[in-house]
């Protein structure tokens, strides 16, 4: 991964790169006992080639099983105690129940009121942002009405 990232940046003539990571099972550790070591031993290795390589890296996760009906902790995340220490920002999208749910019909397109929820961020105070999502065009806008 770290040839790739700095071949990119030769290729594009860039100091920085955004380097999505979506499905971390794919990735090789090697000399693990379980599958908590082996994130454990990946997010260290992700550590080391964003410091030498300066690329950001996002890791995406999902919630464990538990965290499907809470509001966006930090202990909800699936996977490792390392992954949400050594994260700069933790965020969950979050939408309300179908029921409760208020939504606003624009050019016959569902308009979908979703919350970002940043429950961690090493730089700023946690927050929540309101969003409405357009699917039609997988469109994030900022809601001015709640």
């Amino acid at each position: 991964m770290e040839r790739e990232i700095n071949l990119l940046k030769a290729e594009h003539n860039a100091d920085k790169v955004l380097v999505v990571i979506d499905h971390l099972q794919v990735f090789q550790a090697k000399e693990y006992k379980d599958q908590i070591d082996k994130e454990n031993k990946l997010i260290t290795g992700f550590k080391g080639i964003s410091e030498r390589t300066g690329a950001t890296l996002l890791l995406i996760s999902q919630k464990n099983k538990a965290g499907f009906s809470g509001k966006g902790r930090l202990e909800e995340i699936k996977g490792s105690v390392d992954i949400v220490y050594l994260a700069d920002l933790v965020m969950f999208l979050q939408e309300e129940a179908e029921k409760e749910q208020e939504q606003v019909i624009a050019s016959g397109e569902i308009i979908r009121q979703i919350d970002l929820v940043i429950s961690k961020n090493r730089y700023n105070a946690p927050t929540t942002i309101h969003l409405n999502f357009d699917g039609a065009y997988g469109i994030f806008t900022e809601s001015r009405t709640r």
